[in-house]
């Protein structure tokens, strides 16, 4: 029988297995389930992809030659373990940044902004699922004694399976694009609902999204017919239409709000590709704004930094972003940071005190790490004080659970 490592993954994958993953991340387990099946595949894709090139095959082998199989048959007493469970995220988190690189961050944000989970959530299911397809292909391997030569191989047989069970939005990102454009001339007649001025201004690109949002509604009425449920198809389909248009409303937010990708020059020469309304472009107009004084109310938030979840180990996607702002005080040498860390309400307060005060520690050393000198920065943790939505609603909570920082001096 031919070797399928997207159907090995999901058999170990189970729906109990899920099911634990979600109470240890606080999500709905049949949302969860829908990041499992985009990321399952998006994280083949990676690899896959990675192993058409020597650096990437290097790196791939030795996760392989690190592996241990025995986590295959134990996920769920492991995910019953608190530490356990932290150290098997911690150890995929080593593993998607060695193999898959600065990819990580977009690969999170696609399936984020596809499923409406969480960066934090998605980043940590993507964590897990890592040292399970390694611990799969590390048993493969050791069992008929591959060289990386025949591990090249079997990856390369796996391109045609991952590409169709790889959601689209993500083809062009993990160089599967010539393989997802059969799918692209399918809709290519279709025509969509936009302003005609949204190409000039650099606006929403809404073609990858769609794509995107076509292969989880595949991957989704796959999932149900699977599973052995047996509405009607007309019902199936209408709920997973329903659902798609939830997903590709908070796609289109979530852009909206951080607008199109600017180039911001820096005092040096320094040049940051960001988004026009994201935390770098607001902070540079603050510290460049002479009619703006220093105060103690103003403060920015960070967008695209995210934690473990219940920890404060930020995850790679997060890099990105504190590197930039180590940019931008290295272009204005006399600008000083507060950084602030919140929580919601969720739990006990002075636990959420204790993690919020542990974030904000972990971003300013983050940020020093990249050449910034500790004394022109503090942290400090407020918890579940200064709430910006309401406690009652998922999206207020999450709107509570921030990282923001403001100006002390410029």
């Amino acid at each position: 029988m031919a070797f399928n490592l997207l159907d090995l993954a999901k058999g170990y994958v189970t729906d109990a297995v899920i099911g634990k993953l979600a109470g240890n991340l606080g999500e709905d387990s049949s949302m969860l389930g829908k990041v499992v099946g985009a990321a399952l595949p998006s994280l083949l894709g990676g690899v896959v992809n990675a192993g058409s090139s020597q650096g990437g095959l290097s790196a791939i082998m030795n996760a392989v030659n690190n592996s241990d199989d025995s986590l295959l048959d134990n996920l769920g007493d492991m995910l019953g373990d608190s530490d356990k469970s932290s150290g098997l995220m911690s150890m995929g988190s080593g593993i998607l940044s060695s193999i898959l690189g600065d990819k990580v961050g977009g690969i999170v944000s696609a399936i984020s902004g596809l499923t409406g989970i969480g960066s934090g959530s998605t980043s940590s299911v993507l964590g897990f699922l890592a040292p399970v397809v390694m611990g799969i292909l590390g048993k493969k391997v050791k069992s008929e004694g591959m060289s990386m030569s025949g591990l090249s191989d079997l990856l390369s047989s796996q391109k045609d399976i991952v590409s169709k069970a790889l959601p689209a939005g993500l083809g062009d990102m993990l160089g599967f694009g010539n393989m997802m454009s059969s799918a692209k001339e399918t809709i290519g007649n279709v025509t969509p609902s936009y302003s005609s001025n949204d190409a000039e201004t650099g606006g929403f690109n809404w073609k990858p999204w769609l794509l995107g949002l076509l292969g989880l509604l595949a991957l989704w009425l796959l999932f149900k017919r699977c599973s052995g449920e047996t509405e009607a198809v007309a019902e199936t389909a209408s709920e997973a239409v329903s659902t798609v248009d939830t997903m590709a409303t908070a796609v289109t937010d979530a852009a909206a709000t951080l607008g199109a990708s600017v180039e911001k020059a820096l005092p040096g020469g320094m040049k940051l590709n960001v988004p026009d309304n994201g935390i770098e472009s607001k902070l540079i107009g603050f510290i460049e704004d002479a009619s703006k004084a220093v105060d103690k109310t103003t403060w920015f938030n960070f967008d695209r930094i995210n934690f473990a979840s219940g920890s404060s180990d930020l995850t790679p996607e997060s890099a990105e972003q504190v590197k930039n702002i180590a940019e931008i005080l290295k272009a204005y040498p006399k600008v000083k940071l507060k950084i602030g860390g919140y929580t919601d309400n969720v739990g006990d307060a002075k636990s959420n005190l204790k993690l919020s005060a542990n974030r904000a520690a972990t971003v300013m050393k983050a940020i020093v790490g990249n050449g910034i000198e500790t004394g022109r920065l503090e942290a400090e943790g407020y918890g579940d004080q200064f709430p910006e939505g309401s406690n009652d609603t998922e999206e207020g909570r999450a709107q509570n659970r921030r990282i923001a920082i403001r100006v002390t001096e410029k």
